[in-house]
């Protein structure tokens, strides 16, 4: 059986819009990946895109995400007239507690402006419309993981990660640098961590 590709023009659907100008997005006509489906975030600055809005996307994939290359296309959804999108109470809405999301993360909390690494995160809540509190993952072996103790996760493929994890100590995140949605923690592990449905 040959194997998925990792680029290529898809066909996909505007699912939901989790922070002002950004729309979180999937395909419509590509099987998964890997056994994870096709989908990602687009930045949209001038906020026209809406739920239901079809695109027509290059894209391309890296370690741990689907990354647009090229907007080739939009079709509204039929019926709404084009302008600008109204602005939400929430920024966040379509990340709730136990959304595993990937985000950059500087290495050190003292240089938040330093170098840094894009890394899977479990949302604990994200009450201030800018900021979300999550808990960074990382490899059981890693010395972080090692030093901090953390939470090892069950159920870490049903999450949508590629391999175990372990989560560790909250840090806040500017929305602004919160990627592409994994997945859902199982019941199991929210509960481990304390998050509740």
């Amino acid at each position: 059986m040959a194997a998925a590709p990792r680029e290529g023009v898809v066909t996909a659907s505007v699912l939901g819009v989790p922070a002002p100008g950004v729309v979180v997005w999937r395909a419509v006509d590509a099987p998964p990946v890997d056994g994870v489906a096709v989908a990602g975030d687009l930045d949209d600055p001038e906020r026209t895109l809406r739920p239901g809005d079809r695109l027509v996307l290059r894209v391309r994939r890296d370690r741990f995400r689907w990354e647009v290359v090229e907007v080739v296309d939009v079709v509204p959804t039929a019926g709404r007239a084009a302008g600008p999108r109204p602005r939400r109470p929430h920024a966040h809405p379509a990340r709730p507690p136990g959304t595993v999301l990937i985000a950059w993360l500087p290495f050190t909390s003292e240089d938040d402006e330093g170098p840094g690494k894009h890394r899977p995160c479990v949302v604990l809540h994200s009450g201030d419309p800018g900021i979300i509190r999550a808990r960074p993952l990382y490899d059981p072996g890693s010395a972080v993981a090692r030093r901090a103790g953390g939470v090892p996760l069950r159920a870490w493929r049903a999450a949508g990660l590629g391999k175990p994890s372990v989560a560790v100590d909250p840090v806040e995140i500017p929305v602004a640098r919160c990627e592409q949605t994994l997945g859902r923690l199982a019941p199991l592990d929210a509960a481990a961590l304390g998050i509740s449905r």
